[in-house]
């Protein structure tokens, strides 16, 4: 996922020139689309993440006191 992420594919506005100019004609928009729902699901999912380990951290800290 941090490689699409490098990649930039979040910059794609999905204008469909490059699967009109694509000679094998691959379906690039729809995979540029479901590669950019990867990457904002990654990123939700490792924000969520994050901040479970924050309030971990934060809740041990409480409980020490």
């Amino acid at each position: 996922m941090e490689r699409l992420a490098e990649l930039k594919v979040n910059l794609c506005m999905e204008c469909g020139c490059c699967s009109f100019g694509c000679p094998a004609h691959r379906p690039l928009v729809q995979t540029n689309k479901l590669a950019k729902a990867q990457v904002a699901a990654w990123k939700a999912a490792k924000k969520a993440a994050d901040e479970a380990k924050k309030a971990a951290e934060e809740a041990k800290k409480e409980a020490v006191k």
